[in-house]
């Protein structure tokens, strides 16, 4: 879909090009491959789905929700989804024809049971991830809002409801801005709505004594580990300084040491030690630091 890296122009062939409406947005329409992208490979290219087999879409009304649903539509295939709000429930029953009985609410538990009551299947899972415009000239502030040190980034927001929506109802937070940030505050007060208990502590995550302080924290066994933890500054490799290697490797590496010692004599129920990385649609990257096998 990018084969080269980010241009001002690009020659591509006819095909893979679509004239845009006057009243298309496009900041919009940009994000549509992506979000197409998600569905098509988790629907086909991984589920491979069927005719007459039955999917669970979580925030259906979200941009992979819509599409996702669409394309199981497509496949005969029996569509379950979960929505927020009755307007947004209305709303896909009368747009796209989500049989009522099949939309659960997703602001609890609840859609768990009338799930199972409905069918025996086993659910595929879609995450929807939010629109945010940046500026092309601030795009390293917008790759470190999405990948900086903190869990209530980007996919520290997403895993969040994500295991809340699956039972998870105690969370303890890491990061440098604590809950300064408006989207930080956010997941707090939804995570919260909905029956989780949660603690935020600001600190660094390639400190031991603030890694320390989350443990401690813990009122019982910890459960599981998400090390989200990322930082990024943009050079080649060939003339990156070493302040620029360690902003990169320091969060995995450093991080991740510090939590295995700290989680000692905490870790008998411990079912998962989950690191998260980056790679690059080329295999190859020569740009970041962060990158690891």
């Amino acid at each position: 879909m990018a084969p080269s890296y980010f241009k001002t122009s690009e020659i591509v062939p006819e095909l893979a090009c679509h004239k845009l409406q006057d009243e298309e947005d496009l900041n919009v329409v940009c994000t549509l491959p992506v979000i197409s992208a998600t569905a098509l490979y988790a629907l086909h290219t991984k589920a491979n789905i069927q005719p007459g087999e039955s999917v669970l879409i979580h925030f259906g009304t979200g941009g992979v929700g819509i599409v996702a649903i669409q394309l199981a539509q497509y496949a005969c295939a029996e569509v379950y989804t979960t929505v927020p709000t009755d307007e947004k429930k209305e709303w896909l029953v009368k747009k796209l024809g989500v049989k009522g009985e099949n939309i659960f609410s997703s602001r609890d538990t609840s859609f768990i049971d009338g799930l199972l009551q409905a069918t025996n299947s086993r659910e595929k899972k879609i995450m929807e991830f939010p629109l945010e415009v940046f500026n092309v000239a601030d795009i390293t502030d917008a790759l470190r809002r999405f990948s900086s040190r903190n869990p209530m980034g980007g996919f520290g927001r997403s895993m969040s409801k994500w295991m809340m929506s699956r039972g998870a109802r105690k969370f303890i937070f890491l990061g440098r801005s604590g809950l300064d940030k408006a989207p930080a505050r956010r997941l707090i007060e939804d995570l919260e709505s909905n029956g989780t208990r949660c603690t935020v502590v600001r600190g660094d995550v390639c400190s031991m004594a603030d890694i320390q302080k989350v443990v401690d924290s813990a009122e019982t066994s910890i459960g599981g580990v998400i090390q989200a933890a990322m930082g990024l500054n943009e050079s080649l490799f060939t003339s990156m300084s070493n302040e620029y290697w360690h902003t990169g490797i320091d969060p995995k590496v450093q991080d991740t040491w510090n939590i295995h010692n700290a989680i000692k004599g905490k870790d008998s129920e411990l079912d998962f030690f989950l690191m998260s990385s980056s790679i690059s649609s080329d295999g190859v990257e020569l740009l970041r630091s962060e990158l690891l096998p």
